[in-house]
Parts: structure tokens; C-alpha cells; sequence
């Protein structure tokens, strides 16, 4: 184990079952039967059935010891672990960033022509590659004049920092995968758009940073349910990750009308739910069938369009909300007329201002949008977030950093949302940029309808 690489394996050798091996095999059954060798030896029956009806290739090197009492033979091995190969080809591709899988795939077949490359040998879908294959890329560094020793060092220094800009290590998603699958009973898979146990094997290395920062949104909603005791948003959080059921509704969604039936229309709820709601409220029963929850909501529609003597309050939060839009959208667009005035920028400015110290903002732990992403972090529309960055740019200045591309922090950016006036800045900007294409769709059929006369 002189190699200073060869710590990187994960995958221990087999040995190959030779002609002479399943003879030998053979030779020490006659003595016993299959059911014996198996309780001696702790093998599973099914394993030592295979390997006695030549059904496998080859065994660990554990259990032919116990099968013939003896140390395995040395083999040249057929296929090893491609731990080393894919680690060697990822330090490779970093220090020559214009050579491709595919330049490297047809490098390793001898240039010969395919018509499709493999690229199961270097994502990690394949466990194990040919010698040849790791010997051809320890040549390149040896050809370059990098030894061994220094290879398994810049392996390691690569391992762990990131790659490129839009990948991030496995390590640092990893405890936020682990909270929402124990807290929240979200599973690291779907999260991930790849299996959760090849990232743990090691096979997969780094996650796409619109994984990592997916993870870190629902990581915060989390955290901010858990504290407030918000069953119904940690029950949708789980059912953005993994789907709703077309069949089933959950019971907390409809709990404020089922309440609102018995209170106002004296209607029972055993009536709707064919059982008591102390399972449903105790959490024990989360779902109802769609069917029921439809029949809820259809029940207490018909209920409000015929009683005249209730108020806002006493309404169900649906039907209050329908009542109180049109009010609210109102209020909001009188609010975002006084913004646009004169004296209103200097609200608005305040409103915008960042919080914290401009250094920050600029710390890399907080994580950074680029600049045309961030509209949709904030729920408004491009134009109208491009007319609000050019109002207020000194301040957007602050907070942002350029790298090749301007990036906003994603701390500012959660302190907006956060802010109750920041909506009203949002309305103004979103008037404006509506009011600005339709101005200019008024242009457009000007000139398309010519002079007049």
C-alpha cells in the first residue's frame, strides 16, 4: 500500500472464480451439503448455492476464505474500483479545462470511433472500470511530470473546494438534507434529482447549486414552521417536493370551512368524516379524500351566497380573502401612486435600504442570485424589477458584487421579502412597467398605422 492514491479505494477486490477455484469449490462440498456449509460458515444459502451452480463470476476475498479455510490467490484483477479513476479525471479536466469527457472516453478506447460515449464511467453509474483505464490516466500525470504523491495531494485540495460556480460540495447540502428528512419527513432523493445513497457512497461528489439553494429555502421555511408550530406548512412543503395526491387533501386545508359548518350551519362533522375530527386534529390522520374536501367547500359556498346576515369576520379565510382583495389591490395601487410623487422616493429609499453593513452582504455564506434571477426571488416581473434597480442603483450597488457577472446577496434579498411596506414598492414598480408597455404598444400602432390624411 505504498501508492499514496490507493487510500482513496472504497471498492475491496474480489476474487475471480478460476476453472481450478470452482474445482477446489467443488471438491470441499462433496464432504458436506449446501445447507451445512452455509450454517458453517455464515454464508447466506442462496450466496453458497450460486457459487457451487457456477451462477456468479466472482466472491470477496472474505468469504472465500471462509469457504476454503485458506488466503485467496493472487489475481490480476479484472475490473477495479473507479473511485480513483473518476477522481484522477476530474483533477485532470480542472487543470485542462478544454479537454471533454468525450475527448477522454475515446482517448481511453484507443481513439477508435463510437458513436455514443459512455458517460456512465464518469459520473459514477458504474462501479468499477478496467486497470487499463486508471494506468492510462496516471500516465498523463506522470507524462507531465507529476508524481504520484503530488497527485493524491491536489486530489484532496480539490475534493474540497468547488469545482465551478454552479456546483456545490455534497458535504455542504448534506446536514440540510439530513434535518428536512428528519423534521419534516422530506426525502434527500427527490431534492436531489439523484439517488441519496450514491452521494453517500461517494460516487457523486457535488450537487447543482439551484439543488443547494432549493435545499436552503425549504431549510429556513422549515425551521420558521417548526418554531411557530405550522403543521399545514411543513404538510405543503413536503407535498412541493414529492407531489400532491390527486386522491387525498390535506385535512388542516380545509379544517377553517369544516369548523365554519359547524359553527355557522350547525352541521356536524361526523357528517363529512363518517368519524370523529380528535384523530384529525391530533395529527394522527393528515389527509382527507378529495371527494370529502369537495363536498366541504361546495357546502360552505352554497351556505355564504345564502346567508345574508354574516360578516367579513365570520367568514371562512377563502371567503374572506375574496371579499377583501379587490379592497386590498385597491389600497395598494392609491399607495403606490403617493410613492411614485416626489416625496415618496425618500420612503421608498428607506424601505429599499439594507439593514446591515455593506461587507456582509459580500460574505460568501450567505450565498449570492445573479442579478437576472432575482426578479423572480422577489416575485416581481423583469421589467419592473429593472426599473426599480435603476431608480434606487446606488443601493442595489452596495449589496451586489461582480464576478464576471453582477450577483445580489441572497441576505438582502431575504430581508425584501421579509419587509410588510416592501409589496407597495412592488406595486408601483409593476404599474410603472405596465404603464410603460402600453405606451409603448401605443407607439407601435402609430407608426404601423402611418400619417393620417
Amino acid at each position: 500500500m505504498n501508492d499514496p492514491l490507493s487510500r482513496m479505494r472504497k471498492r475491496k477486490p474480489r476474487v475471480k472464480l478460476t476453472p481450478r477455484i470452482r474445482a477446489a469449490f467443488q471438491e470441499r462440498l462433496s464432504a458436506t451439503t449446501i445447507s451445512a456449509l452455509a450454517r458453517e460458515t455464515g454464508i447466506p444459502y442462496i450466496r453458497v448455492y450460486n457459487i457451487m451452480k457456477n451462477r456468479v463470476a466472482s466472491v470477496s476475498e472474505r468469504h472465500y476464505r471462509l469457504l476454503m479455510r485458506d488466503t485467496p490467490p493472487r489475481q490480476k484483477p479484472v475490473r477495479i474500483d473507479a473511485t480513483v479513476f473518476r477522481r484522477l479525471v476530474r483533477l485532470w479536466r480542472f487543470l485542462n479545462p478544454e479537454v471533454s469527457k468525450a475527448d477522454l472516453f475515446r482517448e481511453l478506447q484507443g481513439h477508435r470511433a463510437y458513436k455514443k460515449v459512455d458517460y456512465r464511467l464518469f459520473n459514477g453509474q458504474v462501479a468499477t472500470v478496467a486497470p487499463r483505464f486508471e494506468a492510462i490516466m496516471r500516465s498523463k500525470f506522470h507524462a507531465a511530470g507529476i508524481d504520484d504523491a503530488t497527485v493524491a495531494e491536489w486530489v484532496d485540495e480539490l475534493d474540497g473546494k468547488e469545482v465551478a460556480a454552479d456546483r456545490v460540495p455534497y458535504a455542504k447540502i448534506r446536514p440540510l438534507l439530513l434535518f428536512l428528512k428528519h423534521a419534516v419527513g422530506i426525502r434527500p432523493t427527490p431534492l436531489l434529482n439523484q439517488s441519496f445513497e450514491r452521494y453517500e457512497r461517494g460516487e457523486l461528489m457535488t450537487v447543482a447549486r439551484s439543488v443547494y439553494e432549493r435545499a436552503q429555502a425549504l431549510h429556513r421555511e422549515a425551521k420558521s414552521a417548526l418554531r411557530s408550530g405550522d403543521r399545514l406548512t411543513l404538510l405543503r412543503m413536503r407535498e412541493r417536493v414529492v407531489g400532491p395526491s390527486p386522491r387525498h387533501t390535506i385535512f388542516l386545508e380545509i379544517l377553517p370551512e369544516l369548523q365554519f359548518l359547524r359553527r355557522q350551519a350547525k352541521r356536524g362533522v361526523k357528517r363529512y368524516l363518517q368519524r370523529g375530527i380528535r384523530p384529525y386534529l391530533k395529527g394522527d390522520l393528515k389527509r382527507i379524500a378529495t371527494w370529502r374536501a369537495d363536498w366541504i367547500r361546495n357546502d360552505c359556498d352554497d351556505f355564504v351566497k345564502r346567508a345574508t346576515h354574516l360578516r367579513i369576520g365570520d367568514l371562512p379565510p377563502r371567503h374572506r380573502r375574496q371579499q377583501l382583495t379587490p379592497l386590498e389591490g385597491l389600497l395598494v395601487a392609491r399607495a403606490a401612486q403617493l410613492l411614485s410623487r416626489k416625496e415618496g422616493l425618500g420612503v421608498e429609499k428607506r424601505i429599499l435600504a439594507p439593514s446591515r453593513a455593506s461587507a456582509e452582504y459580500r460574505d460568501h455564506i450567505h450565498g449570492f442570485t445573479r442579478f437576472e434571477r432575482a426578479s423572480s426571488a422577489l416575485g416581481m416581473k423583469p421589467k419592473a424589477f429593472d426599473l426599480m434597480v435603476a431608480t434606487n442603483c446606488e443601493i442595489f450597488r452596495s449589496v451586489g458584487t461582480y464576478t464576471r457577472e453582477w450577483y445580489l446577496s441572497n441576505l438582502y434579498l431575504r430581508e425584501l421579502t421579509q419587509k410588510a411596506l416592501f409589496g407597495m414598492v412592488m406595486a408601483k414598480y409593476e404599474m410603472m412597467a405596465r404603464n410603460l408597455n402600453k405606451a409603448k404598444q401605443i407607439e407601435a400602432c402609430r407608426w404601423q398605422s402611418g400619417p393620417s390624411g
